[in-house]
């Protein structure tokens, strides 16, 4: 005659399940943790001395929502665009392509990135958003290799 077991010892074996797949990641899937890969501060070896981009999220509370906080993308861009330094604001326009909706004052750019290495991620930046969505985007003499050389502190 077979053993019975309770209710219970399913149920902890299914939230044993549940807790070792979340732990190995989960929901991420690879396209997802790629979508962070820019953050951090990064050179272009072959470029101006000095120059760096810095990819990097500022928190803001939630007015009425007193427990969750909205992270916005801002960055720095030193000897880039042809200026000497800018301040500029981002958001996700696009997850496979990584495609960034770019911003600096009064002009708008598309950012398409592609991870390389855990230190190394190709850029190219953009006007045409047709031209920078499509899947092929970074793979044009206009993209260039950037270096990391700094890590940004996970919010």
């Amino acid at each position: 005659m077979p053993t019975r077991h309770s209710p219970f010892a399913y149920l902890a074996f299914v939230v044993g399940l549940l807790l070792a797949w979340y732990w190995t990641g989960g929901f991420e899937s690879p396209v997802h943790q790629d979508r962070e890969a820019m953050m951090g501060t990064w050179t272009e070896e072959g470029g101006p001395p000095g120059n760096s981009i810095r990819f990097y999220h500022i928190g803001r509370d939630l007015p009425g929502v007193p427990y969750a906080r909205a992270y916005e993308g801002h960055a720095t861009l030193v000897k880039q665009l042809g200026q000497e330094e800018t301040a500029a604001q981002w958001n996700y326009g696009n997850w496979d392509p990584l495609v960034l909706n770019f911003w600096t004052g009064n002009r708008g750019w598309y950012v398409a990135v592609r991870k390389i290495d855990d230190d190394h991620i190709l850029v190219r930046f953009g006007t045409d958003a047709e031209e920078m969505y499509r899947p092929g985007a970074i793979d044009h003499p206009g993209a260039r290799l950037l270096t990391r050389t700094a890590r940004e502190p996970r919010p």
